[in-house]
């Protein structure tokens, strides 16, 4: 059993890279926002004890003002924006657990309630098809270095600020999860190969 540190080190981990999923993705797509991450008290109706919200600043649609303008391919990268975060979490669970992530066993998961989209996610997402995880997946893969970094990055500056309100517990929790991601992302091929 996992004593708090570890619980909310695991939480952490899963959700900076949730989030870095996300923002990794929007930035890939020429977007831009913030992640925040925030711990999540007792009392709250909640399974984690430090949870992130990626804002969008910027979307690389954002200049067209005209719905109608709006392009197939643009709906698409939203799409997998608001998927992306989800799948660089499974991402990291698979190759914790020693495997690749692949496309059936994501739709598997997630039509097993394994695994289930946030609110706002299922909706910017819409109908998960097996096309969408496929190419999700593939630029999760491909951006995965820098999620890593964005995730690290998340952390440090969400433990810096823990530290300064006096929260040691979370504080000491990023000073590990940073290390953990730096080796990650040390250990993560620059030029990954599409399994």
């Amino acid at each position: 059993m996992l004593d708090e540190a570890q619980v909310i080190q695991w939480d952490l981990i899963k959700a900076s890279i949730h989030e870095a999923g996300h923002l990794a993705v929007l930035w890939h797509f020429g977007g831009d926002g913030t992640i925040t991450l925030v711990r999540v008290h007792d009392g709250l109706d909640v399974n984690r004890s430090v949870v992130g919200r990626c804002s969008i600043s910027r979307a690389p649609w954002s200049a067209i003002f005209n719905e109608e303008a709006i392009t197939g391919r643009h709906r698409r990268q939203g799409k997998i924006v608001h998927l992306a975060g989800l799948v660089a979490e499974t991402y990291f669970e698979a190759l914790t657990d020693g495997y690749e992530l692949d496309a059936a066993e994501f739709m598997d998961y997630l039509g097993g309630g394994i695994i289930s989209l946030s609110q706002t996610d299922a909706e910017g997402t819409g109908r998960v098809t097996f096309k969408l995880v496929e190419e999700t997946i593939s630029v999760v893969r491909e951006l995965w270095p820098d999620i890593l970094s964005t995730a690290k990055e998340s952390v440090e500056e969400f433990g810096q600020s823990s530290g300064r309100k006096g929260d040691r517990v979370i504080e000491a929790a990023a000073i590990t999860v940073a290390l953990q991601l730096q080796s990650l992302r040390d250990q993560a091929p620059a030029n990954p190969v599409p399994a």
